[in-house]
């Protein structure tokens, strides 16, 4: 008779032990898949916040005063004495074209800043506790963007485009405005606006000042969040009152030409921002003069988020860990219970020439019988299990970050969460970007990969536990076996 076919039959016939046995599998295959499937749930959020927050490194030059290419100006604005400092470089196209070979980075957004008066130009209020000169009162922020389908403010949430288009390389003479702007000044899709650049304006050169600049409205955003205020905020913060123009009106209003473009700076966001210090460093390796510029690292976004997760996924490691080792102890003290009581079945089976590894092959085989329907009924279990455990671990690990930045409180963010791994966006308040969001809830299904990666690790288990518990037995010879049946 085959030691297949003697467990096969020990199993049917032990019906009680089978269905003790039976009993401690399945807890054990429940906790170890809960802990696998939240663990493997755990990383996928990690994988999904990265691509949806991802980290930038931002070029611009450097305003260092011992940096060369930096030149300081003193001059008289309304009668007072001014010292400005510039930098004579600016980042080129063919700069960021160098940089964008560099793998890892998906995207990049550049930015030239400008800022018209608008006095027949209705803004929405701001809330100004400190008196403004009068100039700066109808100043209107304008944000020349390479493109707006990856600048920060969209991709984030903060601003929705909700009309028209967004801004690409290719436009030429053409803004996006808010809903809020268009409604209070009565504008619609392809009215123009007429903006005449700041006089004496720091943000302009001389040769700009003054000039009347027509951009063509081409769509319209609505904000979602705001920026956190600091202090107050004047017309010029409200976020209400932006417009993002193209690079081409940008150059002239800043600097009174177009021609060869430059920028202020330009942001370069990456696709994993845990290589973001890799990335940069393969950037400055390139054969560019970085003399003239500095480069800023921002992961700050994503680690803030993905602190409850790493933590999560910490936790579950240490737990999944302890259920190896506990079930392993548990499982080989039942076992070398049972395999001391079959002493006189062992030594009538080696009386018959049947070898050790036969037997003890029996006994494996016998666990695996009932582990493989023990685990396959954990599956069915394991989902809503799984899912209430990770909610309830994951909320702990927020609220223990939102302790952590308290210093002692804990504080509900208020936010709901729109999808694993995005940037959460509050129907009212402020959105800050440098402090995200934590993700409050992780989404957790029990898979066939799950499944099988329990099967590997029970079996692992079965295997250390059913060669544990035969030592005892099997380290005796035949005669001493039968010595002691008798």
């Amino acid at each position: 008779m085959s030691f297949l076919l003697r467990a096969f039959l020990h199993v049917t016939r032990k019906k009680s032990k089978s269905a003790l046995l039976f009993a401690v599998l399945f807890i054990i295959a429940t906790l170890a898949l809960t802990g696998i499937s939240i663990g493997n749930a755990t990383s996928q959020a990690q994988s999904n916040l990265r691509a949806s927050l991802g980290g930038k490194f931002t070029l611009w030059p450097s305003m260092d005063p011992q940096n060369p290419y930096v030149k300081t100006e003193q001059f008289f604005e309304d009668g007072q004495f001014c010292i400005g400092c510039y930098n004579t470089e600016a980042v080129y196209p063919e700069m960021i074209e160098s940089v964008m070979k560099v793998d890892g980075i998906k995207y990049y957004n550049a930015e030239l800043s400008w800022s018209p008066d608008a006095d027949d130009f209705r803004l929405c209020k701001g809330s100004m506790a400190l008196p403004l000169e009068e100039k700066y009162k109808k100043m209107v922020n304008c944000i020349g963007v390479s493109d707006t389908e990856h600048n920060e403010f969209f991709t984030s949430g903060t601003i929705r485009l909700v009309k028209g288009k967004n801004l690409k390389q290719t436009d030429s003479y053409s803004a996006i405005i808010s809903t809020d702007l268009a409604e209070k000044n009565g504008l619609m899709l392809g009215d123009k606006l007429r903006f005449r650049t700041a006089q004496g304006d720091s943000t302009s050169s001389t040769a700009s000042a003054g000039r009347l600049i027509e951009l063509k409205i081409v769509g319209m955003f609505k904000v979602q969040g705001k920026c956190a205020p600091k202090g107050f905020q004047t017309p010029y913060d409200m976020t209400e009152n932006w417009i993002f123009t193209d690079r081409d009106s940008a150059m002239e209003a800043a600097y009174g030409y177009t021609g060869k473009y430059h920028y202020c700076e330009a942001n370069f966001y990456i696709n994993d921002p845990s290589k973001l210090n890799e990335i940069v460093k393969k950037v400055k390796a390139l054969k560019l003069n970085w003399v003239p510029y500095e480069i800023n690292t921002y992961s700050e976004s994503y680690k803030k988020a993905a602190l409850p997760l790493e933590r999560l996924g910490s936790l579950i490691h240490t737990l999944l860990i302890i259920i190896i080792i506990v079930s392993a102890c548990i499982l080989s003290l039942i076992l070398t219970m049972w395999v001391r009581d079959r002493i006189h079945e062992t030594g009538v089976l080696l009386s018959m020439g049947i070898s050790k590894v036969n037997i003890i092959g029996q006994f494996l085989v016998e666990v695996m019988l009932i582990a493989v329907f023990a685990f396959g009924l954990a599956y069915f279990f394991g989902n809503t299990i799984a899912q209430n455990v990770g909610n309830t671990l994951m909320k702990q690990q927020t609220v223990q970050q939102e302790h952590d930045k308290s210093g002692g409180f804990a504080i509900s963010l208020g936010t709901e969460q729109k999808k694993v791994g995005e940037t959460p966006v509050e129907a009212e308040g402020p959105l800050d970007l440098d402090n995200p969001a934590s993700v409050k809830n992780i989404k957790v299904e029990v898979t066939v990969d799950d499944l099988l990666e329990l099967y590997r690790l029970g079996i692992l288990i079965i295997i250390l536990s059913v060669g544990i518990s035969s030592v005892t037995v099997m380290r005796l010879k035949p005669r001493e076996i039968l010595s002691m049946m008798s």
